[in-house]
């Protein structure tokens, strides 16, 4: 489904690790069935995951929040389903046509090794642990843009002709 901002502009959404609402209640109560419903619910959609095409792009929208057993509450991957629905939506892809793949969690991020030192790894729930295999999907493909979100800081990034960009948090200065 497709939202319009005031402007009329549309608007697409991808989950978020704060959108999984009821995952794991901190009052003790028992978890949502399904902590994606309230999300999919509000936007009106079938699949936290999709795909459309926009003004001769494909945009992709990816899922990258998996619920984990304590003490993480979450990790950064797409699931073993959602990546043979990529595979399958990039096959009725033409190959010259630009790519802009969005998500919440980064698939490829320097903000650990600058911070940290030159060796840090990122935690497992700061960042996508299979990007590799997702990543190795777009080979023949021509992705241009990656939007990526969770670590609250802004930076630019670019690998193998395709720009990285990890937003900062529109909800203030962690």
């Amino acid at each position: 489904n497709l939202f319009r901002t005031e402007l009329g502009l549309p608007f697409y959404s991808v989950i978020g690790n704060h959108d999984l609402v009821g995952a794991r209640p901190k009052d003790g109560s028992p978890p949502a069935a399904d902590p994606r419903s309230e999300y999919l619910d509000f936007f009106k959609l079938k699949s936290t995951y999709r795909s459309v095409d926009r003004s001769g792009y494909h945009l992709i929208m990816l899922d990258s929040v998996q619920i984990e057993s304590p003490p993480q509450k979450f990790s950064g991957k797409v699931d073993a389903k959602q990546t043979v629905w990529l595979q399958e939506d990039l096959s009725r892809v033409p190959k010259d046509r630009p790519i802009i793949l969005i998500t919440h969690m980064p698939l490829l991020s320097s903000f650990y090794q600058a911070t940290k030192g030159g060796l840090a790894a990122a935690p497992a729930n700061q960042i996508v642990s299979n990007n590799r295999q997702i990543l190795e999907q777009f080979k023949n493909h021509n992705l241009l843009l990656v939007l990526q979100g969770h670590l609250h800081v802004n930076e630019i990034l670019q690998w193998r002709g395709t720009t990285f960009i990890t937003g900062g948090a529109i909800c203030g200065g962690w």
